[in-house]
């Protein structure tokens, strides 16, 4: 007996299953177009009771997703020059702008992080730039020809100290391959450019505050309210230019040989006019010689048309630059 009820249970299961499946092909038959089930994509209908389950975090409409994605992608790494999806639109220029901007914060945080890594400014920038300001303190060894050249040899450390950071940045570059996988990847050039121009320019930035730090305690120049104004505004002009410069420079003579001796004779003649400019403009803000605060400024509007028209040339020319 126990073995005949084990024998009928699964064919009391198959006919119970058999009926509710009956059922539902009725009901599909009902709310279906001439009683047929709806078939799937592959050509096999679907069971009434099981419905098509649904990863969480994917909408219903996968398609909407993966066109956000792919259209994010292409901004991430189009190029002004390859163009936009949008361009049909009125706001054409707006992606490849947004894409440029992206592309430089990514780059910037990039070279930032590996120099708090590294800590290269800290370790050998710093301590080499201040080598050079104690040297000339102690060829002069005269307290008012100090306080007279304090400006110019505050600018001569950094252009110093920019060859030094633009020869390791691009070294770094240029032996892991990665200004060649930027490259390949469609990452656009301008992007590279204003990102690696805007860590220099931090670096330069920290180092030009802390060489100035030093001249006040080795030099004793002195400064006021008025002059500390007229400084920060020199300040950030003259280390944009300058940032602009030796990241151009920089990649001109990346892949070149010889770039230890090329890039000096490259870097030394294009920065004279910022060397001059600032010295100027950071004597007036010093009183060096009794020299007036308004003497500065004009040196400072000659600053911001140099940061200018290397910012605009080097973005447009950067490109070719790399890919030589």
């Amino acid at each position: 007996m126990a073995a005949r009820r084990t024998a009928r249970r699964p064919r009391r299961h198959r006919s119970r299953r058999a009926r509710r499946h009956a059922a539902g092909r009725g009901r599909r038959g009902r709310h279906g177009d001439g009683g047929e089930p709806r078939a799937r994509a592959g050509g096999r209908p679907r069971h009434p009771g099981r419905r098509r389950r649904r990863r969480p975090g994917v909408p219903r409409h996968g398609g909407i997703r993966h066109d956000r994605i792919r259209r994010r992608v292409v901004n991430d790494t189009a190029s002004p020059a390859s163009g936009s999806p949008a361009s049909g639109s009125p706001a054409s220029g707006s992606p490849a702008a947004a894409s440029i901007w992206r592309t430089a914060r990514l780059v910037a945080g990039k070279d930032l992080r590996i120099e708090r890594r590294s800590r290269v400014i800290v370790n050998q920038v710093l301590p080499f730039a201040s080598l050079v300001m104690v040297l000339f303190a102690f060829a002069l060894d005269n307290d008012e020809v100090l306080q007279r050249t304090a400006p110019g040899l505050v600018w001569l450390a950094t252009i110093f100290a920019l060859l030094v950071v633009v020869q390791r940045a691009f070294a770094v570059e240029t032996a892991d391959g990665a200004l060649d996988a930027l490259r390949v990847a469609g990452v656009s050039p301008p992007g590279i450019f204003l990102g690696k121009s805007l860590a220099l320019a931090v670096q330069l930035l920290v180092l030009e505050l802390l060489l100035i730090g030093l001249a006040v305690v080795l030099y004793e120049a002195t400064l006021t309210a008025t002059g500390a104004v007229l400084l920060v505004t020199t300040l950030l002009p003259a280390t944009t230019g300058l940032a602009f410069v030796g990241t151009l420079y920089g990649g001109l003579a990346a892949g070149a040989r010889g770039r230890e001796t090329l890039l000096p004779l490259l870097l030394f003649p294009v920065v004279a006019p910022v060397l001059i400019g600032a010295t100027r403009a950071t004597e007036a803000a010093f009183g060096v010689g009794h020299a007036a605060i308004d003497e500065g400024w004009p040196w400072v509007g000659m600053l911001l048309v140099f940061a200018a028209l290397f910012g605009v040339g080097g973005t447009l020319a950067f490109g070719p630059l790399i890919e030589e």
